[in-house]
């Protein structure tokens, strides 16, 4: 299957005297294309003043445009400051110019994203700097003074590809994280909008949980009996539902779901309420303590592709349970919208994952999985513990 890259622009400014460092940063970038450029579906494409194609006007106006495409800027100082890039302007360096720039767009713009590395200087040359380097050290002053940007030290090579790897390896990271978390908000709230009940999108009950809740208050109202237990168990489902990001979230108990299945003729749940108890289910799968497959047929999971969106959204006990189920009647994935196979793996596998979604995730791509599955498998479990 073709798969569209999306290319990050990483603008390097460096005065003359880091050639070398250039070079390594260039080095880095290409390593870690070659290693994760599939895996994030991403290009990180390195841009400096040497890559700036000759054509007429002021050089530095050239490369301020190229700087200006940029999403992520990264300075590197040493010792030298830099020459002048016009005869009459504000700025004594071509490094000076490109870093305001970038400062100011981020001010405006929020990007790009801002990295200093200053390479160690030698005790000896800060005992008679030179007007150069005391630029250079009257920068580093101006930065530590304005508290607005942190700025990194490195003594040698190796430290400079460190850090240079790790400045792009964070800035990728971070950038698909939230690509994620977008594209689940709009997946959730798609399911959502095609739920079938009639109450509007937002509203995380059905009428016929409006209507309980209604009757529940009502008999309160009046002084009537006490709590029955199916009313308990009811309105502690309606409860379980009302989520909201930030706030703790937990499925329905296994007493109350029992209860809910043996009064299921006695009482009227909505689809959504119904989908509470199937959570629950699946929270619960792994003890088999907690009625599931009646309410599996009753939603039609098996059509809507609930199971793929629970072990895609859910909280992680649903997740888990949400694979051990599908893998018990090999149910394939079903991808939701938006959403394609490869990133229902990356989710399952990424570093911040509980341990044991990793091991249902296998499990399950052990009995279901395909062979297009097997290089992300592979190169996201070195090193994982298998089998607790």
């Amino acid at each position: 299957m073709a798969t569209s890259r999306k290319i990050i622009k990483v603008f390097i400014a460096s005065p003359g005297d880091l050639k070398e460092e250039r070079q390594a940063a260039k080095h880095v970038v290409d390593q870690f294309n070659k290693q994760w450029a599939d895996y994030f579906s991403t290009h990180v494409e390195l841009v400096g003043w040497e890559d700036t194609v000759s054509r007429f006007g002021r050089p530095q106006d050239l490369i301020n445009q190229d700087l200006d495409q940029c999403e992520v800027f990264i300075g590197v100082m040493w010792k030298q400051w830099g020459s002048p890039p016009s005869k009459d302007g504000p700025y004594t360096s071509g490094f000076e110019e490109e870093f305001e720039r970038a400062v100011m767009s981020r001010k405006r713009s929020k990007r790009p994203e801002i990295s200093l590395l200053f390479k160690d200087i030698e005790s000896e040359f800060l005992k008679d700097p030179g007007e150069s380097l005391r630029k250079v050290e009257a920068f580093k002053t101006k930065i530590i003074s304005e508290r607005t940007i942190l700025f990194q030290r490195f003594a040698n090579q190796r430290e400079f590809e460190d850090k240079i790897r790790d400045c792009v390896t964070s800035y990728v990271q971070n950038l698909r994280a939230k690509e994620v978390q977008k594209i689940t908000d709009e997946t959730t709230g798609k399911i959502s909008d095609t739920s079938g009940d009639k109450a509007t999108s937002y509203w995380p009950l059905s009428l016929e949980g409006a209507e309980f809740v209604k009757e529940f208050v009502a008999k309160t109202e009046r002084g009537e009996s006490a709590v029955t237990p199916v009313e308990a168990a009811h309105f502690r489902l309606l409860a379980s539902m009302v989520g909201v990001s930030g706030n703790d979230t937990y499925p329905l108990g296994v007493h109350d779901a029992n209860i809910l299945f043996f009064e299921r003729s006695k009482i009227g749940l909505g689809l959504r309420e119904m989908r509470g108890v199937v959570d629950s289910g699946l929270a619960h799968f792994s003890n088999e303590n907690v009625p599931f497959w009646h309410w599996y047929a009753a939603v039609d999971c098996t059509e809507t592709g609930y199971l793929s969106s629970a072990a895609l959204l859910g909280q992680p006990p649903i997740q888990i349970g949400a694979l051990r189920a599908m893998r018990l009647i090999s149910e394939p994935i079903k991808p939701q919208p938006n959403w394609e196979r490869i990133e229902y793996l990356q989710l399952w596998f990424h570093d911040s994952v509980d341990e044991r979604l990793k091991v249902a995730a296998l499990e399950y791509l052990a009995a279901c999985g395909k062979a297009e599955d097997l290089p992300l498998i592979l190169q996201n479990m070195k090193g994982a513990t298998i089998g607790r």
